[in-house]
């Protein structure tokens, strides 16, 4: 699978979840076992997909120096002395 059709099968997972929250939200749909079911696994889906993407960015950021993510140590040699 290309990168490209990942990310059409997360947009259209999306999507479908999307319909899903609608329908069950405004009461258009019944709400019955396999209404359930299926907003349960959109869920779970939708979940995995943002867990994917924490993992991804604690990667890159665990790669980078500290002071280029998180803003808190000064570069290398850039230390303000006290006072």
């Amino acid at each position: 699978m290309t990168a490209e059709e990942a990310k059409a099968g997360v947009i259209e997972d999306l999507e479908m979840l999307k319909v899903s929250i609608e329908k069950y939200a405004t009461g258009l749909a019944e709400v019955t076992p396999t209404l359930v079911a299926d907003l349960t696994k959109a869920i779970h889906e939708l979940s995995d997909h943002v867990a994917s993407v924490a993992r991804r960015v604690q990667a890159i950021e665990d790669s980078q120096p500290k002071w280029t993510t998180h803003g808190w140590l000064p570069p290398p040699g850039g230390e303000i002395p006290p006072g």
